[in-house]
Formats: C-alpha cells, sequence, structure tokens
C-alpha cells in the first residue's frame, strides 16, 4: 500500500469519479480532462483483459494525464471480454489459477512498477453477485476458486517488485442470493482498501451510509474503507 500521507490523501473514506457511458467516453475523459481536480481525487475507470483493441493493455498516456490532473488513478481490471457475456469458460476462475493469463498479468506488473507512480487496482469486483464471470456462481466455476485466483494475480505483482498498487477489494452490497463475503475475503495481506458497488438508490446510499453495514464482517477493520463512488 503507497503511503497516502505522502500524497494528501485521507486514510479513511474516499470518493471517485465514474461516467456512464464510459465506453464512448473513456478516450475524450482520459485524454482531455476538464473536471476540476478539486472535484475528484480519483478517477475510476475499466479495462478488460480480453478485447483486442489495445485497451487490454496498461495505458500510460491515461494514468499521465489523470495524475498530471491532480487525481490518482483507479482501475477497475476485469478478466473477460465484456462484449460476449457472461459464460466465458477461457476466463474461468480455474483457468487464471493455471496460469493461463500469467504472461498478461506479469506485463501489466512490469507496466505498473515501470510507471512509479501510485494507483488503485481494482481486480475482479463485485464477485459476490451473478453477472460477472469470475463469480463462483457463474461460468463453471467452484467455491473457494476466487480467493485463489485473487491471490494468484496479486501473487505476479508481488513477485515482480511491484510497490506502487494500492489493491481494492470490492464486493457488491449483500443482496438475497449473493454470495457470503466471508468466503470471498482474500485476505488483509492481499487488500489494502475496501469499496463497494451499489445499483439501488445509488446516490442516497453514497452520501447516508457507513460501509461496515453492508457487510457479514469478514474484513480486518483496521483497513479503511473507500467505499464512495459517485456517478456523474
Amino acid at each position: 500500500m503507497f503511503p497516502y500521507t505522502n500524497i494528501g490523501l485521507p486514510a479513511s473514506i474516499m470518493e471517485s469519479m465514474f461516467r456512464d457511458g464510459y465506453k464512448t467516453c473513456l478516450r475524450s475523459l482520459l485524454l482531455n480532462i476538464t473536471f476540476k481536480s478539486s472535484d475528484r481525487r480519483q478517477v475510476l475507470w475499466y479495462q478488460g483483459w480480453g478485447v483486442k483493441d489495445g485497451s487490454q493493455n496498461f495505458e500510460f498516456t491515461w494514468m499521465n494525464n489523470v495524475r498530471n490532473h491532480g487525481s490518482i488513478p483507479f482501475i477497475s481490471w476485469e478478466p473477460w471480454d465484456y462484449t460476449q457475456g457472461i459464460h466465458q469458460p477461457a476466463y474461468s476462475l480455474q483457468n487464471i489459477i493455471d496460469g493461463n493469463f500469467d504472461s498478461y498479468i506479469t506485463r501489466w506488473a512490469q507496466a505498473s512498477k515501470a510507471w512509479r507512480h501510485p494507483y488503485f487496482l481494482r481486480f475482479a469486483h463485485e464477485m459476490n453477485a451473478n453477472w460477472y464471470p469470475w463469480s463462483e456462481l457463474t461460468n463453471g466455476n467452484e467455491p473457494g476458486q476466487y480467493i485463489q485466483a485473487y491471490r494468484h494475480v496479486h501473487d505476479i505483482f508481488a513477485a515482480q517488485g511491484v510497490k506502487n498498487v494500492t489493491w481494492v477489494w470490492s464486493p457488491n452490497v449483500e443482496y438475497p442470493g449473493s454470495l457470503p463475503l466471508a468466503g470471498l475475503y482474500p485476505g488483509s495481506a492481499y487488500v489494502d482498501w475496501i469499496g463497494f458497488g451499489v445499483r439501488m438508490g445509488y446516490q442516497r446510499c453514497a452520501r447516508e451510509c457507513d460501509c461496515p453495514r453492508y457487510v457479514s464482517h469478514p474484513y480486518d477493520r483496521s483497513h479503511p474503507p473507500a467505499c464512495r463512488t459517485h456517478r456523474c
């Protein structure tokens, strides 16, 4: 975890900015940022492993533009091809565990280290829900595999000596039918910050609710939650 005090970030709750329709506005947002740096400390966007248009790679230009504008990059790193639906056997958790993507992950880790600056990495978020292929509820995945896959990815970064990545574990808020969070938490050695996605009552929750009320207390409370993400 990078030293927040050295870059003026509070070790408590932070807000990040996410734009709906990011697939069409992402390039404009990251190549020509127009919002005030005081508006948001973080800029969040999504990058999928499986697309082939170049956006699957570590984007130095995007990262630099966000940093130069006074914000911290916050990447949701998704192990799938978002154009192909939930059932994607190539991106099963077992394939991640088995090392099928190790070369890709290693390139990301090396690029992260080369960039040197701090950023947040939210790997395989909302894993307790049933709408992504990395959920243990979908894609032929089995109980216990999410933690194994998360730790496998994290360990590759650690092996490459990456020190500037803050790892964000980010489930969806619990709902009837979602997976218990206690069986999905990778452990305090693998998680720096905790974030939550909220799809209903989004703005009210972001303003008023305290993150811990949504979870089953599986995590080490010494880690400050980073739960607030506004849509704009």
